[in-house]
């Protein structure tokens, strides 16, 4: 049964230990080796890019976007062979729709410039707190004239008293208890 091909993105975070020009060469390798059965439709090449977290003790990584088309069988291949490389820090491998739009770059960065608000460097965030309450003071939080009502509890170091009854009065308990008549 022959299956469709379909068009896949491939997003590859690269080892910032590279120059940009060996970043590119590396790309180019990894195109010939591991894509030589897949058609690549589109590629972008981001440039060094700081890391939101560190990942594998790195702090920035090569951002490297592929669009290319591949039947699904050999996708799961693709992706054991790129957890191997060592030079990969992250990869995102992610079948695309038909007639999917294909961003560069500075495609996205000028979205960001249109539709994000600037980043204020120097100035702190606005903080937005709610309001707070006034504090009351020690006079009008505890009425002092008046003491609180304490609970007794029950704990577990005073042993309850024992009562003493001679023999008649216990086994008269005793048959309230049988019968069910004793409110315990």
């Amino acid at each position: 049964m022959n299956q469709p091909e379909n068009e896949y993105e491939l997003v590859l975070l690269l080892t910032p230990s590279f120059s940009e020009d060996e970043a590119k060469e590396y790309v180019e390798t990894f195109k010939a080796e591991k894509l030589k059965d897949s058609k690549v439709t589109f590629e972008d090449f981001w440039g060094k890019k700081t890391l939101a977290y560190t990942i594998k003790k790195e702090n920035a990584a090569y951002y490297v976007v592929l669009h290319f088309t591949a039947f699904g069988n050999i996708i799961s291949e693709l992706d054991e062979d790129i957890r191997l490389t060592s030079k990969i820090l992250r990869h995102l491998i992610t079948r695309l729709e038909k007639d999917s739009p294909r961003d560069t770059l500075s495609d996205r960065e000028q979205w960001n410039q249109e539709n994000l608000p600037e980043k204020k460097s120097n100035s702190r965030p606005e903080e937005k707190h709610a309001p707070r309450r006034p504090r009351k003071s020690s006079a009008q939080s505890v009425d002092q004239s008046t003491p609180a009502p304490r609970r007794e509890t029950p704990s577990a170091e005073q042993p309850l008293q024992e009562q003493k009854l001679d023999k008649d009065q216990l086994n008269k308990k005793l048959s309230e208890i049988l019968d069910g008549d004793l409110d315990l």
